[in-house]
């Protein structure tokens, strides 16, 4: 399994991939803190990044919505969908990030 939608298995080169539905629920694998802004990135600076274990063994990089002083590794999280920035011509983007459960 893999996260993002691969289009190609990464493993083996096969094409038989298939969809399949992933936990919105996971632990806190590991995180920093991003002060550098990267290309076509509006949003606020400083912010969190990390990788959060599913229960189905992937892996997801991720923002997260919560205080560093907040975070330990392991620390249950949860999915939400909302707002990350607006663009420079106001467009609200969109994206995904966990948070602590």
């Amino acid at each position: 399994m893999f996260f993002p939608k691969q289009s190609i298995c990464p493993r083996c080169t096969g094409k038989s991939i298939e969809e399949a539905p992933l936990s919105r629920k996971g632990k806190l694998y590991t995180y920093t803190e991003v002060f550098q802004k990267p290309p076509d990135y509006g949003g606020p600076i400083p912010y969190l990044i990390g990788r959060v274990l599913l229960p189905e063994g992937v892996f997801v990089l991720t923002q997260l919505k919560a205080r560093k002083e907040d975070l330990k590794i392991n620390t249950e999280m949860k999915l939400v969908v909302e707002s990350i920035y607006r663009d420079e011509i106001g467009k609200e983007i969109i994206g995904y990030a966990f948070m602590p459960a």
